[in-house]
């Protein structure tokens, strides 16, 4: 059921740009705006919605072409991206893209809490030893 919201959403900004590509004022650098944050956000509230259904893959791609549309993209899109990446066991990129968090918005809550839990993950995952103290001290 998300997936079909998901994608009559995408659909509707779809035919929302559509016609604002045809109105008299298409050429102006407001309108072309606008069509790029709708579709910049379409996609990036159907990224959300493969997250719910466990579409990783699906998720990730649509958070991809949001950042390809407007690389100034809300912090929220990169956070997202970061999430779907840790699910897919792409620690380094999901460190990347919560850096790029901060640097869009310092003051952004709870980045730097991730970036030690993430960093623990792949510590983790590089020493198998080291479980037994960061299941301890992390809860990973």
């Amino acid at each position: 059921m998300n997936a079909n919201i998901a994608n009559v959403y995408s659909d509707l900004c779809s035919r929302v740009i559509a016609e604002r590509m045809e109105a008299p004022f298409q050429a102006s650098s407001y309108s072309c705006a606008v069509r790029g944050a709708l579709c910049c956000r379409g996609h990036e509230l159907r990224a959300w919605v493969w997250n719910s259904q466990y579409k990783f893959d699906n998720a990730l791609a649509d958070f991809n072409s949001s950042i390809l549309k407007d690389p100034d993209a809300s912090p929220d899109v990169y956070s997202g991206r970061a999430q779907i990446y840790e699910r897919l066991g792409m620690y380094n990129e999901a460190i990347s893209d919560l850096k790029m968090v901060l640097k869009v918005d310092p003051n952004y809550s709870g980045i730097d809490e991730e970036l030690s839990r993430l960093s623990a993950l792949m510590i983790k995952k590089a020493n198998p030893r080291a479980q037994d103290v960061l299941t301890r001290v992390w809860n990973v």
